[in-house]
């Protein structure tokens, strides 16, 4: 793939994961650039709870965030999108190492939706186990988005939290 998915190509992954169709769903997210990994999305499959036309635009966004290009932020700005592509971010991230995405994700504007780029970039920290760091971009998404408040912003960086405690706590 040279460059992100189109929405159409992506309304038939959408689709194909809807309707549990593995197969077809593997072969247009190889074509995508969608990773593997994020094909078993639970609110993407059969029993999934998000709409089909927000699943076809969030994967056009990942789609163009692998592709190491900015998706469209406005795009972004709606709550059940941002979700399934924060999620997708801290998916492919790896522990220790860069983002694979990163030139997408830093390539994203604030102008309508500002916090996007550092809800993101805090995904992609706590993926790779960097949780003081996710800490610290909660921080200024909060700032630039009060209204996105602790359930919607902070809801994963609890995982974190814990984590960090686990790990503080095995180390002893």
């Amino acid at each position: 793939m040279t460059g992100p998915a189109d929405i159409e190509t992506c309304g038939q992954l959408a689709a194909a994961l809807r309707a549990g169709d593995d197969a077809g769903a593997a072969s247009i997210a190889g074509r995508a650039g969608i990773p593997s990994a994020l094909l078993t999305c639970w609110a993407l499959g059969p029993r999934g709870t998000t709409a089909p036309d927000d699943a076809a635009t969030a994967l056009s966004c990942i789609s163009a965030l692998a592709a190491g290009v900015s998706a469209p932020v406005r795009e972004l700005s709606g709550p059940a999108v941002l979700d399934l592509v924060a999620d997708a971010v801290e998916i492919v991230a790896e522990p220790d190492a860069g983002h694979p995405w990163l030139r997408g994700i830093t390539a994203l504007e604030g102008g309508d939706c500002p916090g996007v780029r550092d809800l993101l970039m805090a995904r992609a920290a706590e993926g790779s186990g960097r949780c003081d760091e996710a800490r610290l971009l909660i921080g200024s998404c909060l700032r630039e988005r009060p209204a996105w408040g602790r359930p919607s912003v902070t809801r994963w960086s609890t995982s974190c939290a814990r984590a960090t405690g686990r790990a503080r706590s095995n180390s002893h």
